[in-house]
């Protein structure tokens, strides 16, 4: 392996010379110079950034765990009912149940009245035909802005109810709080739906 290398840079400890360098090859590779065979390097002898980092006693700083907010209390005990009959894939059925303020077992029979099939998904016109059964309408909020659920609660500052849909979930929001185990993670939105009393 030739040392002509983007960045290449020498450490010094307990008396051994060691070198890392970004290899057009092998990316990041490090290795300590009393290796060198003819000015290059044995395959045998690379290590890995941070191998050769660890080997010459360089203790990485721990990561900091990333707190996620925990789930509301709303979301917990709706959630609940889910649990309690075996249920499955109702994402769906906890955010309107949440989002209309309605019980799970209301919005569990309003979903089956709607088709869906108990332990699949559901999809939009379920969950519009749901909401109507329980007196309720869903309005697109057209051109929103927010990309994630995580920048809803700090970005989204309409007061009311919101069923946010992704491509594979859908979350309550009331009044700017994500009532769903999405609550602080980056899942992106996919269309935003006002929640109305019909």
């Amino acid at each position: 392996m030739s040392l002509s290398s983007y960045y290449a840079k020498e450490i010094k400890i307990n008396g051994e010379i060691a070198v890392i360098q970004k290899n057009e090859v092998w990316g990041w590779v490090g290795y300590f110079k009393k290796d060198l065979v003819n000015g290059k390097v044995m395959p045998h002898t690379a290590y890995t950034k941070a191998y050769l980092l660890t080997k010459l006693g360089y203790i990485p700083k721990p990561r900091k765990k990333r707190v996620l907010p925990s789930n509301t209390e709303l979301y917990k005990t709706t959630s609940e009912h889910s649990k309690n009959i075996k249920e499955t894939n109702d994402c769906g059925v906890i955010a309107l149940a949440i989002a209309t303020g309605e019980s799970y077992i209301d919005a569990h029979a309003a979903f089956e009245l709607a088709g869906r099939v108990r332990g699949d998904g559901v999809f939009i016109r379920e969950l519009r035909a749901s909401a109507v059964i329980l007196g309720y309408k869903l309005t697109k909020i057209e051109n929103h802005t927010i990309k994630t659920i995580n920048r809803a609660e700090k970005e989204f500052t309409d007061i009311g109810r919101f069923i946010l849909s992704t491509s594979t979930h859908l979350a309550a929001m009331i009044d700017g709080v994500v009532h769903d185990w999405t609550r602080g993670r980056s899942h992106r939105i996919t269309r935003i739906f006002k929640v109305e009393k019909l």
